[in-house]
């Protein structure tokens, strides 16, 4: 009896001295949760997940958020803003924000790839189509599972209220949080203000790529120093057509945009895409493109040289007025296509938790004051009143003080975030946020939503066919070359790459997870 108490006793002891704050820690597996993924392994982690809740909103703690976005630069005065941003954070949620910008590509793709590999205390990452596979590293494991925040902070949904939210599940859990944007495109022209008006152009007649030539032949005729159609290699291949791309630009594998065929083709070497090669063999030849067209990289590059009338380009409601901004050169878009919505536009800007987060709470909501906070969204948006901006008679149009010499200009609107929160500048259209929403409405919505080609065991031959396509694409996208001869010989080279091994796989990938819809 008397072992039996001294038992029992001891493991009191040994109970209360677990529950004191020594910093001990479970290592990771011991209850089925590996703490360095954050992967559920059965109920045991939403219980463990609560207990950090609990803990992680105690006031008084000194938590500084480390957020990693994709920007044009770090802006001058951004200590300035997050000096303001960080009063309201501290007011609202008791934290601090570190945003740290990565100018290029390249650079920010690699800073948060490593630092998921590596678990680095980073808490928030935007996803985006071509950039940070969202579904990837859902799968992987380096997103937090955010089903639990979401629960216990409603706002947030009911704030999203958006009809797409279900795509961004991956096996039923959500690890991102979409913008509130723009979530469609259509395909057309800008066409340059000064010359529209100087021929009494009708752009009304213009319903299709080909309708456009013979304005082109007028400016070919009579504008001798202007070029007719700003052309750049693959920059906006196909025009019009408007592929619904499996996985890249660049990679073969496309589904056509209508919504009903089901068959992965080579959009490459689809009839259509054939056709328009040989349009813009046409176009080259009667010289409505500069001659060095497949060694251009941006045709945004080019209108700002005033030297050109026409682009072809992705249109979405306003396009016109923000190129122009863009460019000190006034442009009016012409629409030819219907919009529609496809994954690259709703898997644009998805901002998902690390695993290696110490503060996932704290990082959630965060996020929800971007899609809440109007304060908190013009702050980072715009920077601060009287400094950054001034505010317009119109409810919510503002003006830059000094727009081309500004501290503060990051362009961040439609990345993160709800959108419709953001003020609008004096130059865009002050219903912009309802023509959008209205655009929004309009779209049609691809079969396709939702699907994530697993490229995993298909990277040869996604690297051999890129390489392919690279080789031959900019110069059949701007017509410098004879066309069928030209296709054969790409043909050949993309079946030696593995085109056909990497289509099947798409094929039954998307087969098999159209069956389990």
């Amino acid at each position: 009896m008397r072992r039996r108490f001294e038992f029992v006793l001891l493991s009191a002891l040994l109970l209360v001295l677990c529950l004191v704050p020594t910093g001990c820690t479970i290592e990771p597996g011991t209850d089925g949760t590996s703490t360095e993924t954050g992967i559920s392994r059965g109920t045991d982690t939403a219980v463990s997940e609560s207990e950090n809740i609990s803990d992680n909103t105690k006031p008084g703690s000194d938590i500084k958020l480390v957020w990693y976005m994709p920007g044009n630069r770090q802006e001058p005065d951004i200590s300035l803003v997050l000096d303001e941003v960080n009063k309201l954070l501290l007011d609202k949620i008791n934290t601090t924000l570190d945003l740290q910008v990565f100018s290029a590509a390249d650079e920010y793709i690699q800073k948060v790839t490593t630092a998921l590999a590596s678990k680095d205390a980073v808490d928030i990452v935007l996803s985006s189509k071509g950039r940070i596979d969202y579904h990837a590293n859902s799968v992987a494991g380096n997103y937090k599972k955010l089903g639990i925040y979401m629960l216990k902070y409603p706002t947030l949904s009911n704030t999203l209220d958006n009809k797409y939210l279900d795509y961004f599940k991956v096996n039923g859990d959500l690890y991102g949080i979409p913008a509130i944007k723009t979530n469609s495109h259509n395909r057309g022209f800008l066409l340059r203000k000064d010359l529209v008006h100087k021929y009494g152009m009708n752009l009304d007649e213009i319903t299709t790529l080909e309708s456009i030539e013979p304005y082109l032949e007028i400016i070919r005729v009579n504008e001798l120093q202007d070029i007719p159609l700003a052309v750049a290699g693959m920059d906006l291949s196909f025009g019009a057509l408007d592929w619904d791309l499996i996985c890249e630009e660049d990679v073969p594998g496309a589904l056509y945009p209508n919504s009903w065929r089901t068959e992965i083709v080579n959009q490459f070497l689809a009839p259509e895409s054939v056709e328009y090669y040989k349009l813009m063999r046409r176009w080259f030849i009667n010289g409505y493109m500069h001659k060095d067209a497949a060694s251009m990289e941006s045709i945004t590059e080019l209108l700002k040289s005033r030297r050109y009338f026409a682009a072809m380009q992705q249109l979405t409601p306003g396009t016109d007025a923000e190129i122009s901004e863009n460019t000190g050169i006034e442009w009016v878009q012409v629409d030819i296509t219907k919009p529609i919505t496809t994954n690259k536009d709703i898997m644009d800007g998805v901002l998902s938790i690390p695993s290696g987060s110490k503060n996932p709470e704290k990082a959630f909501l965060f996020i929800e004051m971007l899609y809440t906070d109007p304060n908190l969204k013009n702050l980072l948006d715009h920077g601060i009143e009287n400094v950054h901006y001034t505010k317009k008679e119109e409810n919510n149009v503002i003006s830059l003080t000094d727009p081309l010499n500004s501290g503060y200009k990051p362009n961040y609107s439609e990345k993160f975030g709800n959108m419709f929160l953001s003020f609008v500048l004096d130059w865009e259209d002050p219903l912009k946020h309802e023509k959008i929403q209205e655009y929004n409405n309009s779209s049609i919505a691809l079969n396709s939503l939702g699907f994530a080609f697993d490229r995993t065991n298909m990277e040869p031959q996604i690297t051999a066919c890129r390489n392919v396509v690279k080789a031959y694409c900019d110069v059949l996208f701007t017509g410098s070359v004879d066309v069928d001869s030209t296709i054969k010989q790409f043909e050949r080279e993309l079946r030696a790459a593995g085109v056909d091994d990497l289509l099947f796989e798409m094929q039954y990938q998307y087969d098999t997870w159209r069956s389990l819809k």
